[in-house]
């Protein structure tokens, strides 16, 4: 799984940026929302 992200991040550098960043302001706002849902 490491290596999928290390190969995958390095083919799709941009779009993982800014999905990572889409994900992280989900969970925020999911946090706020719904702090059940968190891990």
């Amino acid at each position: 799984m490491g290596d999928y992200h290390l190969f995958h991040g390095s083919t799709n550098n941009k779009f993982n940026k800014g999905f990572s960043i889409w994900k992280f302001a989900l969970v925020q706002s999911s946090a706020i929302t719904f702090p059940s849902q968190i891990y």
